[in-house]
């Protein structure tokens, strides 16, 4: 097998790996981590702030009131697949601006974009393996 070959296989097993493994969301709340609020503060070293999903990531930001004292609350988290977007729902008692997204840590952000991170990892590992191809060959 010619070193294309090789770039080709490999660039399809990555694919193939990056979708079939799912997308990495935050999970967090600020009841139990304020960090996870508006100003978000958690970075993707922090290992119990984040799983591996099979569907959706999440963010949900909501008011409770508490007698006279109101309380932004917000949750990020997984949950079934679901068409990317927001929408105001009822969850947990009070009206929520819930949105969704499909890449990984889409959730811990104001905006929907891809993953620098994985882009670059991605590209970086092709890189590594065709740099040692080549010198081997």
């Amino acid at each position: 097998m010619n070193k294309f070959a090789y770039l080709v296989a490999l660039l399809v097993l990555l694919i193939h790996f990056e979708l079939s493994s799912g997308i990495w969301c935050f999970i967090c709340h600020t009841n139990t981590e304020p960090a996870c609020g508006d100003d978000f503060r958690i970075s993707l070293g922090d290992a119990d702030k984040r799983m591996q999903c099979d569907g959706s990531c999440i963010k949900r930001r909501g008011k409770r009131k508490r007698g006279s004292v109101s309380r932004t609350e917000i949750q990020r988290s997984c949950r079934i697949y679901g068409q990317e977007g927001c929408y105001t729902e009822e969850f947990d008692g009070i009206s929520q601006y819930t949105c969704l997204c499909n890449s990984n840590f889409c959730n811990g952000s104001p905006s929907k974009s891809k993953n620098c991170f994985t882009i670059a990892a991605t590209v970086s590992v092709i890189a590594a393996v065709a740099v040692k191809i080549y010198a081997d060959g």
